[in-house]
């Protein structure tokens, strides 16, 4: 393998993306998926949106969260953030 292409590579891996953000290649793979399945720009823009600040929250992979988080998620949202039900089933649905 060439050296520029290992370095590629190498810069995106999870750990190696600093300039691009901690979540990129999750929200790329998620960007992908909504392209495909024909969602609008704007409701891909929102849901990449939403999921960013969910993983942050959660400082978790797509891979490892788990429903717990979901909820407390969503309480943090209902409870301190003071998001009516309606706002926060929409973020629901985009995570």
């Amino acid at each position: 393998m060439h050296l520029e292409w290992q370095t590629s590579l190498n810069y995106l891996t999870r750990e190696g993306i600093n300039t691009m953000g901690k979540w990129y290649l999750d929200l790329m793979m998620l960007e992908a998926e909504l392209v495909v399945r024909e969602y609008s720009k704007r409701t891909i823009e929102f849901y990449k949106k939403i999921t960013e600040e969910f993983l942050d929250f959660t400082n978790k992979s797509p891979e490892s969260f788990t429903k717990e988080d979901v909820q407390e998620y969503l309480d943090y949202l209902t409870n301190v953030v003071g998001l009516s039900k309606n706002t926060v089933m929409t973020r629901f649905n985009a995570i």
